[in-house]
């Protein structure tokens, strides 16, 4: 054990690790990347249109299918000469490191979320956006573009399947108490499990207020980070943890 807090990741991913804590790890989510999306937001993007990144998996999931069907320079040509939505700066740092740098980027500047990156784009008054996203992705995005009738394109990356047996073995672990701080990433995440959760002795933490509506609907407490990142969202868990 690292240290005196133990806290409970959900994602799909290894959890990032640290001193100061202990890192529980269930994965609710299975990530299936999709053949030949790469080829697919070739055939989808064009000239003048702005593709969008919602998560920090996606660029690395195109750059790999792009390697797989021999087209990598090309998507690589793409994000060059496009403009490029992300929603904050791990997708950021994704993306260059996986495609490269676009001609230029659109990131919300108050809070890293769907719905502010959706409102950043609506002031630009694009026809067209393409987002390169999961396919049951939040349908935030789309709303909010089509309430200014700019047109939304969507180009499946990756699936989200759940873990149900896991979703289980969670609810039950966050109701034992046995971990600090149950940390929700994701609205996904959060759907699975609060439903399962009554009589709690974990305390339950949301990165970000589109994740913390799924709690809110089922009278959970929580709290959320000021900004909206795994590393702000694990350091306040472990400074409430010490107080």
């Amino acid at each position: 054990m690292q240290g005196g807090c133990r806290l409970l990741f959900m994602g799909p991913d290894n959890p990032p690790r640290g001193p100061g804590y202990e890192a529980v790890w269930i994965p609710l989510i299975a990530v299936e990347p999709v053949e030949g999306s790469s080829r697919e937001l070739l055939s989808q993007a064009g000239p003048g249109d702005v593709i969008v990144f919602t998560s920090p998996r996606a660029p690395r999931i195109l750059a790999l299918d792009a390697v797989k069907q021999g087209i990598y320079a090309d998507i690589a040509e793409l994000v060059r000469r496009s403009t490029v939505g992300v929603v904050g700066p791990s997708t950021l740092k994704s993306l260059h490191a996986h495609l490269g740098k676009p001609r230029s980027i659109v990131m919300p500047p108050n809070g890293y979320t769907v719905r502010a990156l959706a409102s950043t784009l609506v002031g630009m008054k694009p026809d067209r956006v393409v987002a390169a996203r999961a396919s049951r992705a939040s349908p935030i995005l789309g709303e909010v573009l089509a309430s200014s009738g700019v047109e939304l394109v969507e180009v499946a990356v990756y699936r989200n399947e759940p873990l149900l047996g896991n979703a289980a073995v969670t609810a039950s672990l966050i109701a034992s108490g046995s971990v600090d701080y149950a940390l929700f990433t994701s609205p996904m995440q959060a759907t699975l499990v609060a439903p399962r959760l009554h009589g709690l002795k974990t305390r339950l933490a949301a990165i970000g207020p589109e994740t913390g509506r799924v709690l809110d609907a089922h009278g959970l407490r929580y709290f959320m980070p000021k900004e909206y990142t795994i590393k702000s969202l694990i350091s306040a868990a472990m400074s409430r943890c010490n107080r």
